[in-house]
C-alpha cells in the first residue's frame, strides 16, 4: 500500500492542482495492520536507504546539505555514473550518542558533537545493495533496512524542529496508550517537493516498534 495525499476540498483551488500535484514517486512497501485518526501500525518490508550522517548542524542545515550530498550520488556520483530515480520519502533522523557511536564507529567518524542528524533516500525496489552503483562520496553509504513495524503519524504543513518535537510527543502519547515500545529515535519522512504550498505537504513521523 501506498501512501496517498489528501487533498484539500474547497473548489477555489482546483484549477491549479494538477499543476501542483507532484509526480508519483516509489515508496517503500507496508500493510496497515490499525489505523486511529492520523496515527497507524504499519509493517514494512525490508527496503535500501543511501544514508549521511552529519554533525555540527542544526535541524534545517543538516536537511539542506544532507540532501545535496544524497541528490548528488542519485544524479550520477557514483562508480557507474548511473543516475538511479528519485523516490520518496526523504528521510530525518537525530541519533542518540549511543546510537551514533553504534552506527558511525565503522566509518571513523568524530562522535564529539552535541547534535547528530541521519539524511537518507530510499533507493528504487529495482536494486539490491550488490547492484545499486556505488557512491564516490565516502560521506554516503548504503544500507538494509530490514522488514519492521512502525507507529506513523501523519501531518500536513511546515515542518521545523519545534514542530516535530510537538508531533512527536503527540505520537508517543498515543503510542503510550496503546502500550507499543519505540525501538530507536523518531524519523521524519517528507513526501512533497519543496514547490508544493506548504499547507499541503505531506509528512511522517515514526517510531520502530519492538517486536
Amino acid at each position: 500500500m501506498t501512501p496517498t495525499t489528501s487533498e484539500p476540498s474547497s473548489q477555489i483551488f482546483i484549477p491549479i492542482l494538477p499543476i501542483l500535484k507532484p509526480m508519483a514517486l516509489e515508496t517503500p512497501k507496508y500493510v496497515v495492520i490499525e489505523k486511529e485518526a492520523q496515527f497507524e501500525i504499519r509493517a514494512y518490508t525490508e527496503y535500501i536507504i543511501a544514508t549521511v550522517s552529519l554533525e555540527g548542524l542544526d535541524f534545517e542545515q543538516a536537511s539542506n546539505r544532507g540532501f545535496r550530498i544524497i541528490a548528488d550520488y542519485i544524479f550520477g556520483n557514483n562508480t557507474k555514473r548511473d543516475k538511479v530515480a528519485m523516490t520518496a520519502p526523504v528521510m530525518q533522523k537525530q541519533v542518540s550518542q549511543s546510537e551514533k557511536i553504534a552506527m558511525t564507529a565503522p566509518v571513523g567518524l568524530s562522535q564529539t558533537a552535541d547534535k547528530h542528524y541521519q539524511i537518507s533516500f530510499v533507493m528504487p525496489k529495482s536494486y539490491t545493495l550488490e547492484t545499486l552503483p556505488k557512491p564516490n562520496n565516502e560521506a554516503v553509504s548504503l544500507k538494509l533496512m530490514p522488514a519492521s513495524k512502525m507507529a506513523v503519524l501523519s501531518f500536513s504543513g511546515k515542518v521545523n524542529e519545534a514542530r516535530v518535537s510537538k508531533m512527536t510527543q503527540e505520537l508517543q502519547t498515543w503510542m503510550d496508550k496503546k502500550k507499543l515500545k519505540a525501538k530507536g529515535e523518531v524519523s521524519l519522512a517528507r513526501y512533497s517537493p519543496p514547490y508544493i504550498p506548504v499547507f499541503m505537504q505531506k509528512n511522517e513521523l515514526a517510531f520502530n516498534l519492538e517486536a
